[in-house]
């Protein structure tokens, strides 16, 4: 997966750090590399407090399902 790409196109629509949520390690660790400053979390790990006005992105495998899968959705609502 091209990250230097994807986070091209996620500055483009706005998004300069923040939150990011996945499901993928591997995801959230490359995406982490783009945004250093942006707080990273998947399910099943310690929950951070997101940084106040601050967006928070979900990052799934689009590939494999259009919408998010409900364990990240479930992680997205507790967080």
């Amino acid at each position: 997966m091209p990250f230097d790409q994807l986070a091209q196109q996620l500055r483009q629509a706005g998004f300069d750090g923040g939150t990011i949520l996945s499901d993928n390690r591997r995801v959230t660790g490359n995406l982490r590399l783009q945004f250093p400053n942006a707080v990273v979390m998947v399910p099943n790990t310690p929950r951070l407090a997101p940084p106040a006005g601050k967006p928070v992105l979900l990052v799934w495998d689009a590939t494999h399902r259009m919408g998010p899968p409900e364990l990240l959705i479930r992680f997205a609502t507790e967080v």
